[in-house]
């Protein structure tokens, strides 16, 4: 089955719920969400992730503050791709985080502004880090997807959580 993503919109008021317990969260948010409100990358998040997260010139002062004792990602979309499963007793540990809705819309203007084209040149690259080598409209139809979502999200006034598991 392999490991997969999950995001669902989600009120500020409920983050420190989620943050008190992810698992029973994410699990109350799969039950509660209407159909076509939450976002599943399946196995592209991987080769999502890796895209938009990597290198590049930081943006300045973006993204000041969002994340207290943790390492920046280089763009704001990378806010809903940060972390990554760990292995432990008992198999896979999943990985949860949240965005509050002030950084949602950042992160759904960053998504309008990758370039599809450019996403499946890399994921076609056999040079690139992507490990989805099957096709490149994989990845890029989930980034649409996500990017629809997300807009729809921001657009609301909602933040977001993510699992990773």
């Amino acid at each position: 089955m392999g490991i997969r993503y999950y995001a669902w919109p989600m009120p500020d008021a409920a983050i420190g719920d989620v943050l008190a317990d992810p698992m029973t969260a994410s699990n109350a948010l799969d039950r509660e969400t209407k159909d076509g409100w939450h976002a599943g990358l399946d196995k592209a998040w991987h080769d999502l992730q890796r895209y938009l997260l990597a290198p590049a010139e930081r943006p300045t002062g973006m993204l000041a503050g969002c994340c207290p004792g943790e390492a920046l990602p280089v763009r704001p979309a990378g806010l809903l791709l940060r972390g990554s499963v760990r292995d432990g007793p008992g198999g896979h540990h999943p990985y949860f985080g949240v965005v509050p809705s002030a950084y949602l819309p950042l992160v759904a203007r960053d998504l309008a502004l990758i370039d599809i084209d450019a996403l499946e040149r890399w994921v076609a690259d056999p040079s690139s880090d992507s490990s989805w080598k099957g096709s490149p409209t994989y990845a890029s139809s989930h980034l649409v997807e996500l990017r629809e979502l997300v807009s729809a999200w921001a657009a609301a006034g909602l933040g977001a959580m993510y699992c990773i598991r």
